[in-house]
């Protein structure tokens, strides 16, 4: 009677052993695969935010070039963030300012 329940016990002993390498490899397997989901999410992230910043670097080129083909004699005006009121700017202040902001974007497309 004793060796049935030795036997019981080492056999149950072994299912738990087996259920818990199992689980385990699961656990890692699913964490593997989850880092790599998640890798696979920062990379499309990046990618998302380089063509935004690549967008905004083009927009911001047109800028700098109408600005610079502007006739002598004409004025620029500067929208307010967040409203629809425009100021009389100087030229080559706007100028300036428009180029290194494009500068400052350049710097960060790079960096990404």
């Amino acid at each position: 009677m004793q060796e049935v329940r030795h036997r019981q016990a080492t056999i149950c002993s072994h299912v738990y052993a087996f259920t818990f390498k199992l689980n385990w490899r699961l656990l890692c397997f699913s964490q593997e695969k989850m880092s790599a989901n998640q890798q696979e999410k920062d990379l499309s992230a990046k990618g998302d935010l380089k063509d935004e910043l690549n967008k905004k670097i083009k927009e911001q080129k047109v800028v700098v070039d109408e600005l610079c083909n502007l006739k002598k004699n004409r004025r620029v005006y500067v929208q307010q963030p967040n409203s629809n009121i425009f100021f009389l700017a100087d030229k080559a202040e706007t100028l300036s300012t428009c180029r290194k902001t494009l500068d400052n974007m350049k710097k960060e497309f790079q960096d990404l």
